[in-house]
């Protein structure tokens, strides 16, 4: 997929989505948590990734019956398909960020 746009009740809103959050959005909704290639820069090393598990959890914070806040975190477990690392080497520390 290419890219895709986003509607609202049956009507074009005028947003379009780039290939890589287009690819995100299917992982938030589940739909292609397999088979997903990624290209993520970490540090200045690009990485291209193929997810083979993707877990996502939407965090809501509520002030005053207002939604102050959204969070959407996901978890993914990744094959390493090719990096280009400038002599940069992925660590732990880089992973967790």
């Amino acid at each position: 997929m290419n890219a895709s746009a986003l509607f609202r009740n049956g009507s074009y809103s005028g947003v379009d989505l780039s290939p890589t959050l287009t690819k995100i959005v299917l992982l938030m909704k589940g739909v292609a948590g397999l088979g997903i290639h990624l290209i993520v820069d970490i540090d200045g090393a690009s990485y291209d990734v193929l997810v083979k598990k993707a877990h996502k959890k939407i965090v809501v914070t509520v002030k005053d019956n207002k939604v102050t806040e959204i969070m959407l975190p996901v978890k993914i477990q990744a094959q390493i398909l090719e990096a280009n690392t400038n002599n940069n080497p992925l660590t732990q520390t880089k992973l967790n960020k």
